[in-house]
């Protein structure tokens, strides 16, 4: 993953596409334009912060990076 960090939003429309929402379902929950769901999606998210093609990929690599937060988390416990 690119080294900046992705924002609560887009970690919001990131866990979402995940879990098999569609861009309308995303709009709806979030209360944006579908457009604005499209612009996290393919602009942000997608393509410049994680480098992923579609959708299963976004949801693999998202699914890889917050595995990795989880293990350094628990490394730093296990040396305090």
């Amino acid at each position: 993953m690119n080294r900046r960090e992705l924002s609560r939003r887009q970690k919001q429309v990131t866990i979402m596409v995940a879990n098999g929402y569609t861009d309308g379902e995303i709009a709806k929950e979030l209360n944006v334009s579908i457009s604005t769901v499209k612009a996290h999606m393919h602009m942000n998210i997608a393509f410049i912060k994680m480098n992923a093609r579609n959708r299963a990929e976004l949801a693999y690599r998202y699914a890889k990076y917050e595995d990795k937060l989880v293990k350094a988390d628990s490394e730093l416990e296990l040396q305090q």
